[in-house]
């Protein structure tokens, strides 16, 4: 419910649900602080957003420990983790240990979806024709992070270039929604009402 609520928008509503299943016994779930990061740095709290990511890439890390040595392998940590590290350093002015993070990234290859969840670390650094590559290589091998191109608030630097219109063209998305939805104060509660379901 957390995700859904980040990407239409409803910040405050995200951070409760994320807040909720943190204090819950699922505070060990990496997921829930990677959403969380990313509430955050909607709201322009960089270094806490940094916190959540660094929290969720260590958690997501001792996981597939444990599953690695059920299984006898090594794993490094995900695509998504390791852009959101790198994104949360460059968003906090740290160049060089995002750098860090995206040649890591790099080094494990290029699968469809780290070029989408690389593209956005590459935006916040404001380097905006490495992200349009990466966006239009992960579109030519259809990934499905591609169709979060209409909504992804990581995304919200580029919406001027028209590079980004054109893939969305592309992929028959719709136009981005710009800002959360207005809703009244009944319209919360309602929606509250329903998360406590």
């Amino acid at each position: 419910t957390a995700a859904i609520l980040y990407w239409a928008r409803l910040f405050d509503l995200a951070e409760e649900q994320c807040n909720r299943a943190i204090e819950a016994e699922h505070s060990q779930f990496w997921y829930m602080h990677h959403l969380l990061g990313l509430v955050y740095e909607q709201r322009g709290q960089m270094e806490e957003a940094r916190e959540e990511q660094q929290t969720a890439a260590k958690l997501y890390d001792e996981a597939q420990e444990q599953h690695a040595s059920a299984e006898g392998s090594a794993r490094a940590h995900s695509a998504l983790v390791g852009a959101a590290l790198a994104r949360a350093h460059a968003l906090c002015g740290d160049r060089e240990r995002a750098a860090q993070e995206l040649e890591k990234l790099r080094a494990r290859g290029t699968r469809a979806a780290a070029l989408y969840h690389t593209a956005t670390a590459y935006a916040a650094l404001g380097d905006t024709d490495t992200a349009f590559a990466h966006l239009r290589n992960a579109c030519e091998r259809s990934d499905v992070w591609s169709w979060f191109l209409a909504v992804d608030p990581r995304l919200d630097a580029l919406r001027g270039d028209p590079r980004l219109s054109n893939l969305q063209r592309e992929l028959d998305l719709p136009a981005a929604a710009a800002r959360a939805p207005e809703l009244s104060r009944q319209e919360v509660t309602m929606v509250r009402r329903w998360l406590d379901l």
